[in-house]
């Protein structure tokens, strides 16, 4: 009977009569695991921080998210930046045993709704001593965190953009980001679905590369979560692609809080899908890896264009229903073919996904939680040659050579 995660490394020492032996479980998005002193796998949950339990606004699916919403009357994004600035406060050493802290506090350090508070998130990211005491100082070094994840992703983007070439790796599979968005800007589409999928390769031509990406939620599906909001931004936010080289030298305030409010929104789903099914292809294919960065970047955009908790919540559940069953079948076990081009490809299934949701009123048959748990089921039942051993699918139909 096979475990539950493909990938794992045994180590055996013998120092004399004595033999060492410890087992290491790759549980996907860079995340390693020791196993018990048996071999046995281990207790994804039992390994969250002891941290990770003190929180103002715990939840660990969207049903309990949703309730957290209603309850409290904050959005998606303002419950997750709550919880962070209450775990930052507990690695400082300064939060309530319960975790709740002085989130009111944070929240009017921000200027009201956090991430929707219009001039009012500006000031409370603008420095250190915005508000007063440590929620001030935690919710403005969660800002600082956000707008430093999205300065990376964003010259990733725009590295991928400008680069050619041929890919590591032996394929010869040649970059075709920078070609692609040179022919769309002829075309002068500027506002095209076109330009995530092309961004979205542009960061996976950079992954193969082995330059500098963001994992979200993996390396080989880190392209979709940044694709999807640098195509919002061209879009809703073109002041901030106004040719300076420097991100923060164009970036509007309204444009700061648009994109805190995408990252922590798809920062709660792709948390809820890790901790009740997987986010490693290892573990359950690649719909764990791309169907969970497609949901993600589905709701982010769904939230960061109004939408209701609800709407949110669709938003993710349709990207991820149309991504089960997806293998981890990468040719000669590099992440290029198909991973490059499947991330441009979630890349509009996430766009669409968050239209349909914005386009009704929430409601809907599958939730959720419901897509997530079928995944996981999925997972389980797939051969280990689906699941990023590069034994089976295309990688042993399509010759390497």
């Amino acid at each position: 009977m096979r475990g539950r995660f493909a990938n794992e490394l045994h180590f055996s020492a013998r120092f004399g009569a004595t033999t060492h032996e410890a087992t290491f479980f790759s549980i996907g998005g860079g995340f390693i695991l020791r196993g018990g002193a048996d071999g046995s796998e281990p207790d994804v949950a039992a390994a969250l921080p002891a941290g990770a339990r003190h929180v103002p606004h715990p939840f660990s699916s969207g049903v309990e998210l949703l309730e957290v919403c209603a309850r409290t009357g904050l959005s998606i994004a303002e419950v997750v930046r709550e919880n962070e600035s209450a775990l930052l406060r507990g690695q400082w050493g300064r939060v309530d045993s319960d975790g709740t802290g002085d989130a009111e506090g944070a929240r009017g350090a921000r200027g009201g709704r956090g991430a929707r508070g219009g001039r009012g998130a500006d000031d409370g990211a603008s420095g250190r001593d915005a508000g007063t005491g440590t929620a001030g100082e935690a919710d403005a070094a969660v800002g600082e965190r956000l707008r430093t994840i999205w300065a990376v992703m964003r010259e990733c983007v725009e590295a991928g953009l400008r680069t050619e070439g041929v890919l590591p790796g032996g394929l010869k599979v040649p970059r075709r980001a920078a070609r692609l968005a040179r022919a769309l800007e002829a075309e002068g589409a500027a506002y095209s679905p076109e330009w995530a999928t092309i961004a979205a390769m542009a960061v996976n031509e950079e992954n193969a590369a082995g330059n500098r990406v963001v994992t979200a939620p993996t390396n080989g599906a880190a392209g979709i979560v940044p694709a999807v909001l640098y195509h919002a931004l061209r879009h809703l936010h073109p002041e901030s692609f106004a040719g300076a080289d420097s991100l923060e030298a164009t970036e509007s305030a309204r444009a700061r809080a648009a994109i805190e409010t995408y990252l922590l929104t798809a920062a709660a789903i792709g948390g809820i899908v890790k901790f009740r099914a997987s986010i490693s292809g290892a573990d359950v294919g690649c719909q764990g890896e791309v169907g969970s960065a497609s949901a993600m970047a589905a709701a982010g955009l769904a939230a960061m264009l109004g939408a209701t908790p609800a709407q949110v919540e669709n938003a993710a559940e349709v990207a991820m229903e149309h991504h089960l069953g997806l293998t981890c079948d990468p040719i000669g076990g590099l992440v290029q073919i198909p991973c490059i081009e499947r991330n441009g490809v979630a890349s509009v299934t996430a766009i669409t996904a968050a239209k349909l949701a914005l386009g009704g009123d929430g409601a809907h048959h599958v939730t959720f939680d419901q897509v997530v748990e079928t995944m996981r089921q999925t997972g389980l039942d797939m051969s280990d040659k689906y699941r990023e051993t590069a034994r089976g699918g295309l990688a042993v139909n399509v010759p390497e050579c």
